[in-house]
């Protein structure tokens, strides 16, 4: 998790821009490979014991070896997240704990809950932290999926943790992104490991998030987060903080309260 934690704290713009020019695997380049040949990623799966129920990578939507790296590269990667979930995602976290709710875009998902967690689940040992797809049905010529995850590291407080995450999700066929999750996390695990750090509570799956809620560690730079979108979903013509809607509850970074943006 070194990658994915120190993308979370800090996030370099430039090392993004160096990894936005690599090109991930993609179901749509098809070439004819000799009897016998395997896809580099299902035998890279298969060798951490994982075996696709559908392995085909000729897919309507995307393949299950497609799902499972971008998965997978969350673990040493967490800017894939930015161009595997579609930013006007409809994003439903069930449960009562600090991150539920449901989320009408990914930035107020990953500001009030995903960068929320991270930071606390291991931002001190990130050499602990893996990532293991431990399932992962339909896809392909399917528009919906659904992926059982298991999340193992050490907290910031010393905890270790071993979480199974199970992530019902809907792609779009032409971006092959994610724009609809529905996701079942263990609320009692998570609960503990915000608890340990912060001791922040504002969640449920009836609050509808409209309004950021970052916890004391404050806002993350948007600007950069906005930069690894496809160029057509960014904003145009914005300066860092300029015409981003809602309001900030909590903790507020300097440059926030010289704009006039949020409240305490």
């Amino acid at each position: 998790m070194v990658a994915l934690n120190s993308f979370l704290l800090s996030l370099p713009l430039a090392l993004f821009q160096i990894l936005a020019s690599a090109t991930p695997f993609s179901q749509e380049n098809h070439h004819q490979q000799p009897v016998g040949w395997v896809h580099p990623d299902i035998e890279a799966a298969e060798r951490d014991g994982f075996f696709f129920e559908n392995p085909e990578t000729d897919c309507r939507f995307v393949s299950q070896p497609f799902i499972y790296k971008q998965f997978k590269t969350l673990e040493t990667d967490g800017s894939v997240l930015f161009s595997m979930i579609n930013k006007d995602v409809h994003f439903t976290i069930v449960g009562s704990h600090p991150g539920a709710g449901v989320y009408h875009d990914l930035m107020h998902f990953y500001v009030n809950a995903l960068r929320r967690v991270a930071i606390v689940a291991g931002t001190e040992h990130p050499e602990a932290f893996r990532v293991y797809p431990k399932a992962i049905h339909g896809g392909c010529n399917e528009e919906w999926s659904v992926q059982e995850m298991n999340f193992q590291g050490i907290s910031n407080a010393g905890t270790p943790f071993d979480i199974i995450n199970v992530w019902v999700t809907r792609w779009d066929e032409k971006k092959k992104q994610m724009v609809e999750i529905r996701t079942y996390i263990d609320a009692m695990k998570v609960t503990q490991l915000i608890h340990e750090s912060e001791g922040w509570w504002n969640g449920s799956r009836h609050l509808h998030h409209y309004e950021w809620m970052p916890g004391p560690y404050g806002m993350p730079n948007l600007t950069e987060l906005y930069a690894l979108m496809p160029e057509e979903d960014r904003p145009k013509g914005r300066g860092p903080g300029e015409g981003l809607t809602g309001q900030v509850v909590g903790y507020m970074l300097p440059e926030w309260e010289e704009s006039g943006e949020g409240h305490y």
